[in-house]
């Protein structure tokens, strides 16, 4: 979908639409896989900010594992071929 073609960047038009619809979770998901709540309670130095990190993060990951999930199950209905026939 995103390719070089003679020294420039060819982006597809499906790559837009999917940026569009699902922009928000990649980037979402981009944040969250890096170790942000860990470099944020490491500067603050917080010990009460340390505790609900503690409780928010495991609480959060879970949520959205969850979500996904659902995401997932959404988008694998595969009604009988031979119905419409």
């Amino acid at each position: 979908m995103i390719g070089f073609f003679d020294n420039m960047l060819v982006i597809d038009e499906t790559i837009i639409r999917y940026l569009r619809d699902y922009g928000f979770y990649i980037i979402i998901g981009i944040i969250l896989s890096t170790p942000i709540c860990k470099v944020f309670s490491s500067r603050m130095n917080y010990t009460a900010l340390d505790k609900v990190l503690k409780f928010v993060q495991p609480v959060l990951i879970g949520v959205l594992f969850l979500w996904s999930v659902s995401f997932i199950l959404l988008g694998a209905h595969n009604p009988f071929i031979y119905f419409n026939f």
